[in-house]
């Protein structure tokens, strides 16, 4: 996998944090790119009332020198295992997420790594909000690593949806798969392919006194046509073991069901919804897979996006 030349990983103290930073070490390696180790501190002289701060002397670099020292420590621990391994301390002080995604804009990362800041029950509901505003608003691929027992990824998911008339959808889709792909080679992975389809009001089409066998009619044309773009979507990788899933149901349903069924370990997947729009948060497809699986994710957005964070 050679796709990320320039990887920050934040570093928060969240449970599974040296799990987390070992992958992102080892994803490095495999690259031969270079990694940030950043985190952000309070801002001392916001932390009181205006009319308490007279007189107040703040140290705040005492307190940017100490979470430097504690960084350098986290990154000597596992350089020992990665020797030769490009490394550099990025201390911020302001609001995290802010600041990840300045240091994105600033400096031209290309991954954002982070530990899940809590380690049970689904990832959506215990993701902090930092995971989550940057899952919603960081312009480049954002992976939260799930803390797990698992020193590699035995099946990871990828979510595709084909719209050969969506350039913007095309081209995430081959970000998804070129991702989903080199991290199954480089795992040694199972890896799914999943396209969730349906018709919009085919309750009420079915409601609407038409001909018998039209509506059925219908959906087996349909399928047919998204399986010829799933087809023509996946040919660049016909060469890759994969296990492909075409399935009739709500999108966001279809790949919770199904990483939970196979006990997927990642998914990867867009996090824009069909429309596009630059700044937009994040899809609803998303959001209802974000709150329901209990695994990492690498979420990644659309050429053009343009995250709601200026630098």
């Amino acid at each position: 996998m050679q796709r990320f030349k320039n990887i920050l990983f934040v570093a928060d103290n969240g449970p599974g944090q040296e799990q987390a930073f070992s992958r992102a070490m080892r994803l490095v390696r495999e690259n031969c790119s270079e990694l940030t180790v950043m985190d952000a501190v309070d801002d001392l002289a916001a932390l009181l009332p205006y009319p308490l701060m007279e007189g107040i002397e703040f140290d705040q670099q005492k307190l940017i020198e100490e979470r430097r020292n504690s960084l350098a420590r986290l990154i000597s621990e596992e350089a020992e295992k990665n020797p030769g391994v490009s490394t550099r301390v990025d201390v911020r002080v302001g609001r995290l997420f802010v600041e990840v995604i300045e240091a994105v804009l600033q400096n031209h990362h290309d991954l954002v790594m982070k530990a899940a800041n809590a380690d049970m029950g689904p990832l959506g509901r215990v993701l902090g909000s930092t995971d989550l505003k940057l899952l919603r608003k960081c312009p480049c691929p954002v992976w939260v690593v799930k803390q797990s027992d698992h020193k590699h990824f035995a099946r990871i998911l990828a979510a595709v949806d084909p719209d050969p008339n969506n350039p913007f959808a095309e081209s995430l889709n081959t970000l998804i798969l070129d991702l989903a792909t080199s991290l199954a080679e480089m795992e040694n992975s199972e890896l799914d392919v999943v396209h969730a389809w349906g018709v919009h009001g085919e309750v009420v089409l079915r409601r609407g006194h038409l001909p018998p066998g039209t509506v059925d009619q219908v959906l087996d044309e349909m399928r047919e046509a998204h399986q010829k773009e799933m087809d023509e979507l996946l040919a660049p990788y016909a060469s890759t073991r994969k296990n492909v899933h075409l399935v009739k149901e709500d999108a966001g349903d279809a790949i919770t069901e199904l990483a939970m069924k196979n006990n997927v370990d990642l998914i990867v997947m867009g996090t824009v919804g069909r429309s596009g729009v630059p700044g937009l948060i994040i899809g609803n497809t998303a959001e209802k897979v974000i709150h329901g699986i209990d695994c990492s994710v690498l979420a990644v957005k659309p050429a053009g996006f343009v995250s709601p964070v200026d630098a």
